[in-house]
């Protein structure tokens, strides 16, 4: 995950961890991630990633001061450049939605674009939550629009323009949007008031991040991000309901894959809505053709009463299933 401030290097992934946070400061500007490994009964810690801030060291010199010292690690993650729109990602955790006012102002769309403390639906992996004070610095500094799914042709409010209201409340990131006086946006108040669009979500990148496991699952705490719209939406941004992705996951722990393995980090990433590197997306792309050569249906199984399905005919379908969500996933992402 491309951090903003951080040049990153990643030595073990953070499923391995039951917990990952900030151990130990090596010298100005790296600081030393990790935690106690889920496979450890004794629960030493072990190092997860190093962090450099940019402030500091250039990706060149990060990696300069790898290899002098000897760190071994997976993946290296240059830092994200301020205005870049890379490793922005897009959730819908809680939030409501509605119009409001008939005066002089005008309709005001209103709501919560986040909840905090609510656990996300399971993604692959992990949950994630927002903790209060995520977008307490963004919404001050960022410049941040209101749009109407995520579609930056049909802009609701600005930030900067006053017409798009920012507040952190105790609910979550609370929302006053005055939308423009075009027939697009009347339509969409009516929609709204109607309850067809009662949703909103939020684009954002990760500045800062921490894990934990609760309850034997991967909890990751969103801490602050870079806040870049808020949207109404007509279906949820979460990745949840990805099957492909989900297919994808199980046919590889089939074929022995590892929660550490770059495969398994690719679907990490591409549930999550975050930007693969071209070696994870080869890492798909050579998987999905692999299954797709390598599973053939097997024949229907004969004798089975009544109306119970013969295990071959389910597997025959499953199998089919899979190959067309392996088929749909490697076309979304080229």
């Amino acid at each position: 995950m491309h951090r903003l401030n951080f040049h990153t290097a990643i030595l073990k992934a953070f499923g391995l961890f039951r917990k990952v946070d900030a151990q130990k400061t090596v010298s100005k500007g790296i600081v030393i991630f990790g935690g106690a490994l889920n496979s450890d009964p004794d629960g030493a810690n072990a190092e997860q990633a190093y962090r450099f801030s940019k402030e500091h060291f250039t990706e060149a010199q990060a990696r300069k001061w790898l290899t002098d010292n000897k760190v071994e690690f997976d993946t290296f993650e240059p830092a994200i450049e301020e205005n870049s729109q890379k490793g922005v990602s897009y959730r819908t955790i809680g939030g409501e939605l509605r119009v409001d006012g008939e005066g002089e102002d005008g309709k005001k769309i209103v709501g919560h674009a986040a909840v905090f403390n609510q656990l996300s639906l399971p993604m692959y992996g992990f949950r994630e939550q927002v903790l209060p004070g995520a977008f307490k610095k963004t919404i001050k500094e960022s410049d941040i629009r209101a749009l109407w799914n995520h579609n930056p042709n049909n802009v609701l409010g600005r930030n900067t323009a006053g017409t798009l209201e920012l507040s952190e409340d105790d609910t979550g990131l609370a929302v006053r949007i005055t939308p423009p006086d075009t027939q697009w946006a009347k339509d969409l108040s009516e929609s709204i008031r109607r309850g067809d669009v009662s949703q909103m979500s939020f684009g954002f990148r990760t500045i800062k991040d921490s894990f934990h496991t609760e309850e034997g699952m991967i909890t990751r705490n969103l801490e602050e991000v870079q806040l870049f719209d808020v949207s109404p939406v007509t279906y949820p941004a979460y990745p949840t309901t990805d099957v492909s992705v989900r297919a994808l996951a199980f046919a590889a722990s089939q074929a022995g894959e590892t929660r550490d393995s770059k495969l398994f980090k690719a679907m990490l990433k591409l549930n999550a809505g975050e930007e693969l590197r071209d070696d994870e997306l080869v890492a798909l792309k050579d998987f999905a053709s692999t299954l797709q050569k390598k599973l053939t249906p097997s024949a229907p199984t004969e004798g089975h009463a009544g109306n119970t399905k013969p295990a071959g005919e389910s597997r025959h379908l499953s199998i089919n299933r899979l190959k067309l969500d392996l088929i749909k996933i490697t076309e979304e992402t080229t």
